[in-house]
């Protein structure tokens, strides 16, 4: 009994002892990560744009999810895009999205095993607006990282938060200004010589400052002219900053990594004995991101050539702007096209069939964004005569009420004489013997409604278009009215 009492006291010590043991290493897993915001301080202009990266710190810990809310100040701040861009994240539960009217951001991303490990993990690139001046923070609340442990542990240990200056254009402070000192002529211009006429900054990567760029890894040099002892840098979106960053070693070149969507500049600043020169700046525009929202529609068939088609396209960019688009249709060589404002591309003349069009859409740093739009062009075998539909114009002498009679006796009439002729090239191929009646003329009338339909339809953005310049008469109405109830009842009938 004594034996086995001891034994029995052997292997509570011993499972009380990998308890402790699991204990101490989960308290080691849990509370690891931590996620932060970079840039997370700056100096800010009103009107200008301030980007900032969501990081996660996972402290070599296995983690394959995050969620997080993003709160910031409504009224300094807003939301003008957000980037997915580089994130480490490839699966979306919930993508991210923002609300500007509440002043939150919130997402929920994820990848597959074995997870992220790293220090310096994207989430995503957010790019706001300044609104107002004040001091804006930017924090997390209701965030969690969770670990690839097949159990979801969440071992966020803490977030960091973005402080940031917004000033007003005529606040921007100005360069330090030394006293000036009795110094020689001669002096004042080897100063001016070595330190400012000299002094050029370029860019490999970004050489035109008005243009924009998809490349986040901007480069910059510069050369130093004799007698420079110091350097100091400074990058950020503020034309008018004063650098901060010391080099005691001169330094003559530049190169950052990964860096935020939007306008910015490197400021660079150098002294020699006389003292800190001018503050030279040089402007690098970044984007990265591809357009959204590229929309293509089919407007409908070109007045100008037989068989063309004019289709609606459209796309956003919130940040270099839409530059151009490619088109292509089936496999034919690209064409570039240019809007002029009305968003309508018109085709050249095609075959009968099927056809695609492929739309591609350009922004100004050359992200683009796909679309595709599927199309039919009909059999030129009832098309060679176009059929006529009574047009309204404004001119028109007969009295309103008299117009829409004739016009809706007309289109009476034309839809019995197409239903006729299908009807009556049925009979002449069945007695042929060529085919049966009953499917050449339900191809027929098909083909015969999809005229009609065509036809009614632009009737009906004839009237819209005058209804845009001015007030359509009682008259005009009432038949816009009755073209849009025939269409309904022609589509319902094509549909089945």
């Amino acid at each position: 009994m004594f034996k086995i009492s001891n034994k029995f006291r052997w292997i509570k010590n011993r499972l009380f002892a990998i308890l402790c043991l699991i204990l101490l290493l989960s308290g080691q897993l849990v509370n690891a990560a931590t996620n932060y915001l970079a840039p997370s301080s700056g100096s800010f202009e009103i009107g200008s744009t301030l980007s900032t990266n969501v990081y996660i710190d996972a402290k070599g810990q296995a983690i394959n999810s995050s969620e997080g809310t993003i709160n910031f100040p409504k009224d300094l701040l807003e939301v003008v895009s957000l980037s997915k861009s580089g994130s480490i994240f490839t699966l979306w539960v919930e993508e991210p999205s923002f609300s500007n009217s509440q002043g939150v951001i919130s997402y929920v991303g994820g990848l597959p095993a074995p997870g992220y490990t790293g220090a310096t993990g994207k989430v995503l690139t957010i790019n706001f607006k300044i609104k107002k001046a004040g001091e804006a923070k930017i924090s997390f609340s209701g965030s969690a990282i969770r670990a690839s442990d097949g159990l979801g542990t969440n071992v966020l240990s803490g977030s960091g938060q973005g402080n940031f200056t917004l000033i007003d254009k005529k606040s921007a402070p100005e360069p330090d200004k030394e006293t000036p000192k009795e110094t020689p002529k001669a002096e004042v211009d080897k100063k001016d010589t070595d330190l400012l006429i000299n002094l050029s900054v370029s860019s490999a990567t970004h050489s035109d400052q008005n243009k924009w760029y998809s490349n986040a890894n901007p480069s910059f040099s510069w050369a130093l002219p004799a007698g420079v002892e110091q350097v100091k840098l400074l990058y950020d979106q503020s034309p008018s900053s004063v650098p901060t960053q010391l080099y005691t070693t001169p330094i003559n070149s530049k190169v950052l990594t990964s860096q935020p969507d939007g306008k910015y500049y490197l400021h660079l600043q150098l002294k020699n004995k006389n003292g800190w020169g001018s503050v030279n700046s040089f402007a690098v525009n970044i984007d990265t991101t591809k357009p959204t929202d590229l929309a293509v529609t089919e407007s409908g068939d070109s007045q100008k050539a037989q068989s063309a088609k004019v289709f609606k396209i459209s796309a956003k960019d919130a940040l270099s702007g839409i530059d151009y688009y490619e088109l292509i249709i089936d496999d034919q060589a690209p064409v570039k096209w240019i809007d002029d404002g009305s968003g309508l591309y018109e085709t050249d003349s095609l075959t009968a069939g099927d056809h695609v069009l492929t739309v591609k859409a350009f922004d100004k740093a050359g992200n683009y964004i796909t679309s595709s739009s599927n199309f039919k062009v009909l059999s030129s075998e009832l098309s060679q005569e176009p059929v006529s539909v009574p047009t309204v114009t404004k001119s028109s002498a007969l009295p309103g009420s008299l117009v829409l009679v004739l016009s809706l006796i007309m289109l009476l009439f034309l839809f019995i004489s197409l239903a006729w002729y299908a009807w009556h090239r049925a009979k002449v191929l069945e007695a042929s013997g060529a085919v049966s009646s009953k499917r050449v003329a339900k191809k027929d009338v098909e083909a015969t409604l999809e005229l009609v339909r065509k036809s009614t339809w632009k009737q009906i953005e004839l009237l819209h278009g005058i209804k845009n310049k001015r007030a359509l008469t009682s008259e005009e109405n009432a038949i816009l009215k009755e073209l849009k109830k025939n269409i309904g009842k022609i589509e319902s009938v094509l549909s089945k």
